[in-house]
């Protein structure tokens, strides 16, 4: 993901600035060079007590490292940060006692232009 060493065993540089829980972004995209917002959306009623809702990923890659994650120019950064989302969540049966169900990936537009934005969802059920 690109983390610069200084904030790389930082936690909460992690989830303030790379991995933030936010559906819009708070601030607008200009220094970091990836960022990853998630955020879950209602879904509808699949059974008596059970929601299935989603869990979306907007990965948003800055233009010019785009292609440089590998000797391969046509390797993506964003898709292969989507890979590892979806290896991570969908790798074993149950991630933190919920199962997630990998839907869609695909390309989004960023209102920002030097940067890409590439977006991944997810299923999961929840009771009620």
């Amino acid at each position: 993901m690109l983390i610069p060493e200084r904030d790389m065993n930082n936690i909460m540089a992690f989830i303030q600035k790379y991995f933030v829980p936010d559906e819009v972004g708070a601030e607008l995209l200009t220094d970091e060079e990836v960022r990853v917002l998630y955020y879950e959306s209602e879904g509808r009623s699949i059974g008596d007590g059970v929601l299935r809702k989603f869990l979306h990923f907007d990965i948003y890659v800055k233009r010019s490292v785009l292609n440089t994650v590998s000797k391969d120019a046509l390797q993506r950064r964003d898709k292969l940060i989507a890979r590892r989302i979806r290896d991570l969540l969908t790798g074993s049966r149950y991630v933190q006692n919920m199962r997630y169900r990998y839907e869609d990936d695909f390309d989004m537009g960023a209102k920002f232009q030097p940067y890409k934005r590439y977006h991944i969802t997810f299923t999961f059920a929840t009771t009620f």
